[in-house]
């Protein structure tokens, strides 16, 4: 059901000029800079995240999306969104850690 999700994500696009509410956390992370993470999805509105039902449907439940920022320039570039069927605690502790400091050791 996860694969499902990300198929859904590849052919959506992602506003990032719309009202802040109705972007939705890759939005407001590529427009803010800021990371954003939830323990469950569910606890999005469908407003706050146009995908949410979706997402709930298909098993995802923590999501973390942080900024990607261009080496020189030090603006947000993209964004790494990351679904789990679990919470993301092992992820902040064991993975994000490591990708964190393989992303800024460059």
């Amino acid at each position: 059901k996860l694969c499902e999700y990300r198929k859904h994500c590849l052919d959506y696009l992602i506003p990032v000029d719309d009202d802040e509410d109705e972007i939705g956390p890759p939005g407001r992370v590529f427009c803010g800079g800021f990371p954003e993470y939830v323990g469950d999805v569910g606890d999005y509105t469908s407003r706050e995240y146009l995908q949410r039902d979706f997402a709930v449907d298909r098993t995802c439940q923590g999501y973390w999306v942080l900024p990607i920022y261009h080496p020189t320039r030090h603006l947000p570039s993209g964004v790494l969104e990351i679904a789990s069927p679990l919470g993301l605690h092992f992820f902040r502790y064991q993975v994000l850690e490591k990708l964190q400091v393989r992303l800024f050791s460059f």
